[in-house]
């Protein structure tokens, strides 16, 4: 839902020491994996020194689409998680990120 650009960071369920960021792209979710490293951050062949960089850089300059061309998609707005239903509000896991 929303714009192309909207946002939301989170932990990987796949990978240690790794996030996904999902991005609307288009009307479609594409999930981009964050590698992290001692060196920072890398998503694809980006690399910055943390996630708050990466972010910004991506607000401000457009992915490369799959073949290599430029999408013409930033980062807009982040999007929070929406609530789970039958959760209550104290069981909701926990969103460490929602101050991006």
């Amino acid at each position: 839902e929303g714009p192309s650009g909207c946002y939301l960071l989170r932990d990987s369920t796949s990978f240690d020491a790794k996030y996904v960021l999902s991005v609307n792209w288009r009307g479609q979710a594409r999930h981009l994996r964050i590698d992290m490293g001692a060196g920072g951050c890398m998503l694809g062949r980006h690399q910055f020194s943390d996630i708050f960089h990466l972010l910004s850089y991506f607000h401000r300059n457009s992915f490369p689409d799959i073949d290599g061309t430029d999408s013409g998609v930033k980062l807009t707005n982040y999007c929070p998680r929406k609530q789970s239903r039958g959760m209550q509000q104290d069981e909701q896991p926990s969103n460490k990120y929602s101050f991006i």
